[in-house]
């Protein structure tokens, strides 16, 4: 069987994936991202697509949809168990949970939102228009 010609002649592999990345900017894009989930998450682009389905294309915490994103949604997992929990959008992966995984701690947090002491802190009274002027050290007397 005679071998293929090479498209992009004698040069090196790098120089070759250098080239095919720029003839195919979609496809190395997609290419990247398959290997970067499933060697830091295990997971392909499908169980990736089968999660966002399973949530109904939404974030896991408040619920805003996929759409109503700039980024793409984070996949969120335990870091001591690697245990994936979900997909959240950034400000809930990031403010939200964060590293904190004590759910005790969200609990008290929900209680303590809930909660009130029935104090009201009174309006603060508007100041009038008068301003005070400051000294200005130019002025002549």
């Amino acid at each position: 069987m005679p071998r293929r010609k090479n498209p992009y002649g004698k040069v090196s592999a790098a120089e070759r994936s250098r080239l095919w990345r720029i003839e195919f900017p979609e496809k190395a894009k997609a290419t990247d991202r398959n290997a970067r989930l499933k060697h830091v998450f295990g997971i392909t682009e499908d169980q990736f697509e089968q999660l966002l389905d399973r949530q109904n294309h939404r974030c896991a915490i408040c619920l805003k949809h996929k759409s109503e994103h700039k980024t793409r949604f984070h996949i969120d997992h335990n870091h001591k168990t690697g245990e994936i929990r979900g997909l959240l959008c950034n400000f809930c992966n990031r403010r939200l949970i964060g590293r904190h995984t004590n759910a005790d701690l969200f609990e008290r947090a929900s209680v303590y939102l809930r909660q009130g002491t029935g104090w009201i802190v009174p309006e603060r009274k508007k100041r009038g228009s008068k301003r005070r002027r400051r000294n200005n050290r130019n002025t002549k007397k």
